[in-house]
């Protein structure tokens, strides 16, 4: 017998503050590394109002 695992589809949206984080360099390193994980859909960095914005799917991924 074959089973099916259906996964619903949780995204999310959550917006962070960030501090500390300087320069565009900074800003691509953090898009890449949150963007290369499984689940993670959209990744917004902001310098100017220091917040990223992660889009992900909380069935995929164990972001808080």
């Amino acid at each position: 017998m074959l089973e099916k695992v259906f996964r619903r589809n949780k995204q999310k949206t959550d917006t962070m503050q960030l501090i500390g984080l300087q320069g565009e360099e900074s800003v691509q390193q953090l898009e890449q590394a949150l963007s290369s994980i499984d689940g993670v859909s959209e990744v917004a960095v902001s310098l100017d109002d220091e917040k990223i914005k992660v889009t992900y799917n909380s069935a995929q991924t164990n972001l808080p």
